[in-house]
């Protein structure tokens, strides 16, 4: 990248654009390291690489080799072979020439004395950004420090092992000393010195450097001097706090836009004519980016060419926030634009401490690699660069105090309710407390911005009389920009409340609308509404055509988000308030506070039935480590028929009705009255009570909604539909879709009633669709609604007339199905709403975090499947010649952005029959019984198959011995085996047998050893 880009001659918008560059990767030469190449090391890890130039590198030799002839010769060389600071007088130069060299070794290692600091530790990005520099710096070859040295940091770069390094102990004199001890210290595996891991896993620096094969630093003379005098860590501090400082002031130029838009205030304050007659630059900047903000609002006048006359009452002009911003804040964009130009210096600039004369640097009449002492390590320019961060921090948090302080007065905001406060409010103090918060930020924040660059003292034996404290400035800046920020959040949400009472986006500019989706993407009332779903009062509020219009207007990216940040929000809330999930986070050494974003989240092992719940007591596995609520408990069998037991929370059963109810009025286009019929397994199975209490809960008075639950009672069900279904216009079946094929190809029930059903457990093909609907001569496909559910997870998701849709388009398309899932196969497609239930894809299985009386957090399902976005299903149905939106509107069918999860099976391995998964480790106990194993090799393919009318059965191919003939005996053998023993170790087949006896037996079918088209090693990979 350019090292000569030019700050000072480009807008904050464009500079903006070249920090947030992301090369592939940083060669060091030690004159052209960018902000941009610093910022993406220290924060996306960025891969570092010396540079090939023969000059540069012969240079970093030749001076590391005249520093050693000096040593060897006892010529007297500060840091070398003489004390440090103010015990420089202490010359060691005796002995012969090995003795001198052991002499200078000792004194390198003598600089551990520094090693103090202590405190809040900083940032890996911070300590990353340091270290880069740090060997940036000395490719200069000027500091007789060896490359090989220098490799060892760019391994830990590249490795991302990061040294954890306390804020406080230097005062930036003699450059950031103790700071850049620690690192060094770390190199040398020093005991006590810690690292962390990408993860975020602490361990102690000497396993962490053998374990990653990086040899212990060994310091030859001057090499500890070399390696921590210097002012680098202060300009990485500096650094990262001014690109954070300029996202910050981008923000709050949009922010105070939308200030002037919501007060109805005037762009006629940044008319050309004001910075034309007062022409500093960034007033001039400011000026044109208001203008280009404001333009096209309905809010603010539009008045670039002459004043409109205001309703009585309405001042004339703003208030001096509102009209003096490109003033006030021009100052600052000026400013920091200097800051990155004097950073960009320091950050390849040499700050150690002596320095040997080059070729090219030599004076009249002066030899060459002669040392040279002076002050290079005092960090003023970076003390300087903080505190000027530090006051265009404190003058932001000052403008939004102010902002907002109009914002909330009915006197000043030109018409907007008291606090911002809904109009049906009673006590409208909606921004009240938040107002008050402002001006604790705003006093916190000047005192924050106090110069320190003239505080210094006399320090070191009177040695260091001048001093920067960099670093004080920079930890002072750390804390004024968390005030900054928290500053801003508020007023952003103070604006789009704003904004909401004046109207909504429409009368926005368009240039300050992406701003506004932005705080509503976080924050908007559906989503507030949906998860705020615990109570039946809560449900009675709940609107449906809400619902529905959040899923059309969402964008695929903003559910995206929504499900990041559930899942991260739930994964710190759980990590302390669930013991077993915090025990299991400190089992794989890995600290809460380290996981700050969904990037380092998609990084924490998932948790499955073997790894967590097989490890603790149920109590430990819910909220606060007691079992305390009333909670409904439902079971499910695992591979061993060893129980699992699942809490749920009462508010589970609410916002699943509030689904349900989505499903009856938008999906399945209920009549009223309405009959729901479930035929899902009562007892401990989780489908029954779920289905029942959230259709208990859906129906209210204006479409109530009448419910039998006979279960897997065949006779009763066929008596409700001959004798109550009747007396109802629209009626519901809900259950496994093999039991509902066989009811309805038994009943006599009226084909001119209108049945409808939710299917689960199973998944179900369109063909078998068309031949459920069929059977009552009904031919709308979206009376067919198939959910996702498990015991452990309860409703995960749901089918909708788009995913119905597509089903139907792709099903004969292998093309489409390859590309979108990466299999000939047609899935089962099921919409979700990602912060309710969230899922990820990780090696073709299904990951999800759910917030349930025992939470998941990144659950493995073990169900083989994945997930795809809306944008990314339209990309490809339209390059195979599929405008899937205009089928859509043909269908009347709305379009949903909500991401999409597709699922082939309940575990790539496993088998269903009705609705019973069938584990490989159940067969695996059927062919080693004594009585079979001496006729089967093991090797097995255990499938669900459908028959032409569509009725479901399990097959098991099984691989003879090599001498084994198949006959009639040895199948009927391992049948009658299977299900003896499946029965016994799996609760849910032991279920459904007692229920249909021999339908659910395996067909056995026998083949001879090695059968290539069947037992060959790549289709077993995917079987057995």
């Amino acid at each position: 990248m350019a090292i000569n880009f030019k700050y000072t001659e480009s807008t904050l918008i464009n500079i903006q654009q070249y920090l947030s560059t992301s090369p592939n990767k940083i060669v060091l030469t030690g004159r052209t390291l960018t902000i941009p190449e610093i910022v993406t090391v220290s924060r996306k890890e960025t891969k570092v690489l010396f540079t090939d130039d023969k000059k540069v590198l012969e240079r970093v030799k030749k001076c590391y080799e005249h520093m050693m002839d000096d040593v060897k010769n006892g010529v007297p060389v500060y840091g070398c072979n003489t004390g440090y600071g103010a015990q420089a007088s202490r010359v060691l130069i005796e002995g012969n020439k090995e003795e001198k060299v052991r002499l200078a070794q000792k004194v390198s290692e003598g600089i551990t004395h520094v090693d103090v600091s202590v405190g809040p530790t900083f940032s890996k990005d911070v300590v990353r950004a340091a270290m880069l520099i740090r060997v940036n710096t000395l490719m200069q070859g000027v500091s007789a420090v060896k490359l090989e040295d220098l490799d060892k940091y760019r391994q830990l770069l590249n490795k991302n092992i990061t040294p954890i390094v306390g804020q406080y102990g230097g005062i930036g004199a003699s450059g950031d000393l103790a700071h850049n001890c620690r690192v060094m210290n770390v190199l040398r595996g020093y005991p006590g010195t810690k690292v962390i891991d990408k993860l975020g896993r602490e361990s102690d620096a000497a396993s962490s450097l053998k374990k990653h094969n990086i040899k212990f630093l060994r310091l030859d003379p001057k090499a500890g001097l070399g390696l921590v005098n210097g002012d680098n860590f202060s300009t990485a501090l500096a650094l990262l706090l001014a690109v954070d400082t300029l996202d910050l002031l981008l923000i709050t130029s949009v922010l105070g836009a939308m200030v002037i838009e919501v007060l109805n205030g005037t762009n006629r304050s940044f008319h050309p004519l004001l910075a034309n007659m007062r022409a500093h630059k960034g007033q001039k900047e400011v000026a044109e980016l208001y203008r280009y903000l404001l333009s096209g609002s309905k809010l603010a006048y539009q008045e670039m060419d002459k004043h409109k006359r205001r309703p009585p009452g309405i001042k004339v002009q703003d208030a001096y926030s509102l009209r003096c911003i490109s003033q006030y804040q021009g100052v600052n964009f000026e400013k920091i634009k200097r800051i990155f130009e004097t950073i960009t210096i320091n950050a390849n600039s040499v700050s150690d401490n002596p320095l040997w004369v080059t070729e090219d640097q030599v004076t009249e009449n002066e030899k060459p690699w002669n040392w040279v002492s002076g002050g290079n390590f005092i960090a003023m320019h970076m003390v300087d660069v903080m505190d000027e961060l530090r006051k265009i921090m404190t003058q932001t948090v000052k403008l939004n105090d102010r902002h907002l302080a109009r914002m909330v007065n009915p006197n000043e905001n030109n018409g907007l309710p008291a606090n911002l406060s809904d109009p049906q409010a009673i006590t409208r103090c909606a921004f009240k407390g938040v107002q008050i918060q402002s001006g604790m930020f705003d006093v916190y924040s000047t005192l924050l911005s106090m110069p320190v660059s003239t505080m210094f003292g006399v320090h070191e034996e009177a040695n260091q009389d001048i001093t920067s404290h960099a670093l004080t400035s920079g930890i002072l800046g750390l804390e004024n920009l968390r005030i900054a920020r928290y500053s801003t959040a508020q007023n952003l949400l103070a604006v789009a409340q704003a904004v909401d009472l004046r109207g909504g986006r429409k009368h926005l500019s368009r240039r300050t609308v992406p701003l506004y989706d932005f705080v509503r993407k976080h924050a908007n009332y559906t989503e507030t509404m949906f998860n705020k779903l615990h109570t039946i009062n809560d449900l009675e509020k709940f609107s449906i055509n809400d619902l529905e219009a959040t899923f059309i207007n969402t964008s695929g990216k903003a559910w995206q988000k929504k499900g990041e940040l559930f899942a991260l929000n739930l994964f710190q809330q759980a990590s302390k308030r669930v013991p077993a999930y915090a025990s299991f986070l400190k089992k794989n050494s890995i600290s809460p506070e380290t996981i700050k974003s969904y990037e380092d989240l998609q990084e924490i092992p998932c948790t499955d039935k073997k790894n967590y719940f097989d490890k603790y007591q149920l109590k430990d596995l819910v909220w606060d480590g007691k079992i305390k609520d009333k909670y409904v408990i439902s079971s499910s069998s695992g591979t061993t028929g060893k129980p699992y037991y699942w809490l749920s929370h009462p508010s589970e059963f609410i916002q699943g009705a509030a689904v349900h109810k989505y499903i009856f009025h938008k999906i399945l286009n209920i009549r009223k009255p309405t009959l729901l019929i479930v035929n899902f397994g009562m007892g401990t199975w989780v489908a029954g009570i779920y289905t029942f209490l959230s259709t208990y809960f859906a129906g209210d008075n204006k479409h109530p909604i009448s419910l039998i639950t006979p279960g897997f009672n065949k006779n009763d069900t066929l008596s409700i539909l001959s004798n109550i279904a009747p007396h109802y216009k629209d009626v519901i079946i809900a259950g496994y879709p093999t039991f509902i094929k066989d009811i309805i190809e038994q009943s006599s029930y009226s084909k001119t009633q209108n049945l409808k059903y939710i299917l689960a457990g199973e998944g179900i093909s369109e063909s078998w669709r068309s031949y459920l609907l069929d059977l009552t001569e009904n031919k709308n496909m979206f009376d067919v609604c198939s959910i996702l559910g498990s015991a452990d997870a309860a409703f995960m998701g749901f089918e909708t007339k788009q995913t119905i849709l597509l089903r139907r388009l792709i099903q004969n398309n292998t093309s489409i199905k390859k590309k979108i899932f990466n299999e000939e196969r047609t899935p089962s497609i099921v919409s979700f709403i990602p912060n309710y239930r969230f899922f990820e894809e990780q090696n073709s299985n299904l990951i999800l975090t759910a917030n349930r009386a025992m939470p998941l957090i990144r659950y493995n399902t073990q169900d083989y499947g994945g997930v795809c976005s809306y944008e990314k299903l339209s990309k490809v149905l339209k390059k195979e010649g599929i405008d899937f939106a205009k089928k859509c509107g043909q269908e009347h069918i709305p379009i949903y952005n909500l991401p999409l999860v597709y699922l082939f099976g309940r575990g790539k391995f496993n088998a269903t029959i009705y609705a019973a998964n069938i584990y490989p480790e159940n067969v695996k106990d059927v062919l080693s019984d004594k009585k079979i194993r001496r006729y089967t090799t093991g090797k097995f393919i255990l499938e669900t198959k459908y028959s032409d009318k569509q009725n479901h059965y399990l097959l098991l191919n099984i691989e003879l011995k090599e001498s084994i003939k198949s006959n009639k005996k040895i199948q009927n053998m391992i049948g009658e085996v299977f299900v003896t023993k499946v029965s016994k170790i799996n609760s849910e087949y032991h279920r459904v047998f007692e229920e249909y006896g021999n339908k659910v037996k395996p067909i056995v079918k026998l083949f001879k050893y090695s059968e290539p088209h069947l037992f060959s090693r790549s289709r077993l990979s995917k079987t057995s």
